[in-house]
């Protein structure tokens, strides 16, 4: 039976939803600036501790509403495919370390590692899903001004325990994979108390000099002694169907070209994309998906640091693309886009295309995928 618990403290809402494990209470610190509204969602672990992102962390100190998202009505949520959870994570979360001052310290610095997934908050019951994945750890929050939604994780123990390992079995195979090894190179400095020394702080530093955009100008200026280390080489893995699935749903993208041509009756050529994004260090990645899907080709543009993968042939989309898709199913809002581009191509396929009402058709599909994208 589920229970719940209203409390007003000040200008602070909050409405706890707990289950017949415990109670918790929850502390948050107020501030008069920045007002905005957050939705959390807190978790219960396997353990009976909360998961709750704290005000501080989140850069905002005010309005929370809060929830439970292992409530009964989630518990008979179905799990992601391992593979197609660290495909999306390949694709859309980041292994974040963050080294701010910190008065309280002895050394006045303190470390904080997260695992994070963003995401627009339509894909709100995805990231849920992911959470379930994961034994229900860490914390869910919706930042309303931005529409987005964030999925955390930065309890050290449920790093250590829960999101390391997964991705030691369940491997990443972009560049990210570099930064999650010297991710976990720094939980374990921080499971030995080495955040406590200003010694151990300058080995996180090290590493944390080598993971995404490295160190910011102020930490630059307070550790000049600081020597990146170098960053792991990424092997290359056998590329699961699952996995492509949830990169897809992470960096695909589905798009309807509707040109003005003198060469068609109708006065249009409608070409429908496929397209995958990603950076140019993961060229041979990228060139793996190229020989795995058996169609498309990469198109990189001279002094810019992307590289797409591109697929118009439409008997490519047809026989290859869609198919995979069919069997390998999206799961989150994306799916929705991929259903609508699919509509199109059996217009296509129709030859539906070539008359004034397929294309009329076509543009209706067209603005109503643009519009899901708002």
């Amino acid at each position: 039976m589920m229970a719940f618990l209203f409390l007003k403290l000040g200008l602070l809402n909050l409405e706890f939803i707990y289950s017949n494990f415990s109670l918790y209470i929850l502390f948050i610190n107020l501030s008069i600036k920045n007002h905005k509204n957050f939705k959390v969602f807190c978790s219960l672990s396997k353990s009976n501790t909360l998961n709750i992102i704290k005000s501080s962390d989140l850069f905002i100190k005010n309005s929370f509403k809060l929830y439970s998202s292992l409530s009964e009505s989630n518990l008979s949520l179905k799990n992601l495919d391992n593979n197609y959870v660290a495909g999306f994570s390949d694709g859309e979360s980041s292994f974040s370390v963050s080294v701010l001052k910190n008065k309280g310290s002895k050394i006045g610095w303190k470390v904080l590692a997260r695992f994070v997934i963003c995401l627009h908050k339509k894909d709100l019951d995805l990231l849920k899903r992911i959470q379930f994945s994961f034994g229900g750890i860490g914390s869910i929050y919706i930042k309303e001004s931005h529409s987005v939604a964030y999925y955390t994780v930065n309890s050290v123990s449920d790093l250590t325990n829960v999101i390391i390992p997964f991705f030691f079995k369940n491997l990443l195979l972009t560049n990210k994979r570099a930064d999650f090894i010297l991710f976990n190179q720094i939980i374990e400095l921080i499971n030995q108390n080495e955040h406590f020394c200003m010694e151990g702080l300058q080995k996180i530093l090290n590493i944390k000099a080598s993971i995404n955009i490295g160190l910011s100008l102020e930490l630059k200026e307070g550790f000049p002694a600081t020597k990146p280390v170098s960053r792991p080489i990424v092997d290359k893995s056998l590329i699961n169907p699952w996995w492509l699935a949830g990169f897809i749903d992470g960096e695909g993208c589905f798009l309807i070209s509707i040109r003005e041509s003198n060469i068609y009756k109708v006065g249009y050529q409608v070409t429908l994309i496929f397209q995958i994004s990603q950076h140019l260090r993961d060229l041979e990645l990228m060139t793996r998906i190229v020989e795995y899907l058996q169609a498309g080709r990469l198109i990189h543009r001279k002094n810019h640091p992307l590289v797409v993968y591109t697929v118009t042939k439409f008997s490519d989309i047809e026989e290859k693309i869609i198919p995979f898709l069919e069997k390998y199913r999206l799961q989150g809002v994306k799916r929705l886009e991929f259903e609508n581009w699919r509509k199109a191509a059996l217009i296509i396929k129709e030859k539906g295309h070539l008359t004034n009402k397929g294309i009329n058709e076509i543009k209706k599909i067209k603005e109503k995928m643009n519009n899901n994208n708002s």
